[in-house]
């Protein structure tokens, strides 16, 4: 059995919360692998200062797993959220290539990719079978050119009151309904500790997943068969 962390939205704008969460799983379940999902032009800024790239590269060294997270995680209206939709003017095969170019430019490295809140149409599919990817994720499956497997999320919602108040309560019922599951992943994003209540359900969240069969905290690549190169 086996649990995925990730944080979400890895970049300059966000990283010092970013920073936050990832210390607060290293204080919550000691040492364990994270998938840090990085958006190489957040909200349309290519711009990484030294700081924020050497801290993206240290973890690397020490074991997390870059992933390509979009491009600038913006609807096609210019708002955060999903940036690839069924019928969007963003390109899905130009996009992957310039944000994997991105990353490895950086030096960061990627072979795996999710696409920002999950927005994941039919032609982003058929583009990542032809990217060369090793790996990407939906909310529920990971997948990879020869196959894949189920891998359900569970997360917290910070971006309204109303989804301060219920997110919790859904994520417990998730992560109780997936409990048979043979891995899980948690989705963690910089907002989930903006608020009070916001450490508490984070750490809850990690203590119950990982405690939920013994989980040992794993990669998305090693879940695919392997560590897979950069």
């Amino acid at each position: 059995m086996n649990v995925v962390v990730s944080i979400h939205d890895v970049a300059p704008a966000t990283l010092h919360r970013v920073v936050r969460l990832r210390d607060l799983v290293t204080t919550t379940i000691g040492a364990a692998p994270v998938s840090l999902l990085v958006v190489p032009r957040y909200h349309g800024d290519p711009r990484w200062d030294e700081s924020s790239q050497g801290w993206v590269l240290a973890r690397k060294q020490t074991g997390d797993e870059i992933v390509a997270h979009g491009l600038v995680h913006l609807t096609p209206s210019g708002r955060d959220g999903p940036e690839f939709s069924r019928s969007g003017p963003v390109d899905a095969t130009t996009a992957l290539m310039v944000a994997r170019d991105d990353l490895r430019r950086m030096g960061f490295g990627v072979e795996g990719f999710i696409a920002p809140a999950y927005g994941h149409p039919p032609r982003l599919e058929k583009a990542l079978r032809e990217s060369g990817l090793g790996w990407w994720a939906t909310r529920t499956t990971l997948r990879w050119g020869g196959g894949g497997r189920i891998l359900p999320s569970v997360g917290l919602g910070a971006s309204t009151p109303l989804r301060r108040g219920f997110s919790p309560l859904a994520a417990k019922g998730t992560a109780v309904v997936a409990a048979r599951s043979a891995a899980i992943r948690l989705d963690l994003h910089p907002p989930d500790l903006d608020s009070r209540w916001g450490r508490s359900h984070v750490e809850r969240l990690l203590d119950t997943l990982v405690e939920q069969q013994q989980r040992s905290p794993i990669t998305h690549a090693a879940l695919v068969g392997g560590t897979l190169a950069a």
